[in-house]
């Protein structure tokens, strides 16, 4: 039996596959620019000495409840000490974040992301409610954003403005209490 191979058809096919590569919104000079726009920043930060530790959660393994993300980490010997109302046993979620902080060069953009699963406990007292985390498994990793993937940096650029913004709010109120020892008023 001999096979048929229709040119035709796989010409088509390929004119189809080069329009669709024509297409493509992501190309080298759009992630040149925009690896060339964050390491500009990272350098001007590290130029003017801004140096704050600074945290944008893009996804958060916590439940958005304000409980919730005032919970305290505990440790195994601390959450077998606690007696709890509620237990919410064995969460899995996802958990990414963009930071900036101490790097081997000065400061530097971060991002982070993996796993985390945990137990969620609630107790009650005389003086309210608390919740409590129990870390079970981590399987977050960091990444340094100018030396990562594409998509890293694509999604650290989305959301870099809002990181910028905690910095800037950071550093000036460490300007405005250094002013205020400075000159008391």
């Amino acid at each position: 039996m001999e096979i048929q191979v229709d040119n035709n058809a796989i010409k088509a096919e390929m004119s189809a596959q080069s329009k669709l590569m024509e297409d493509f919104p992501i190309d080298k000079a759009l992630v040149s620019d925009i690896d060339r726009h964050i390491k500009e920043i990272e350098s001007k930060l590290n130029d003017h000495l801004v140096h704050l530790e600074s945290h944008y959660p893009i996804l958060h393994y916590l439940p958005s409840t304000p409980a919730a993300h005032l919970a305290t980490v505990v440790t195994e010997d601390v959450w077998s000490s606690l007696d709890f109302v509620k237990v919410f046993p064995c969460r899995d979620c996802l958990h990414e974040e963009i930071s900036y902080k101490k790097s081997s060069k000065g400061y530097g953009f971060f991002y982070n992301t993996g796993r985390v699963k945990y137990d969620l406990g609630i107790c009650e007292d005389y003086g309210g409610t608390d919740t409590y985390i129990r870390i079970i498994e981590d399987s977050r990793e960091e990444v340094k954003v100018t030396g990562a993937s594409v998509e890293i940096k694509l999604k650290f650029f989305q959301h870099l403005k809002f990181l910028l913004q905690q910095i800037r709010d950071r550093s000036n109120n460490v300007a405005t209490e250094y002013r205020n020892a400075i000159y008391p008023q």
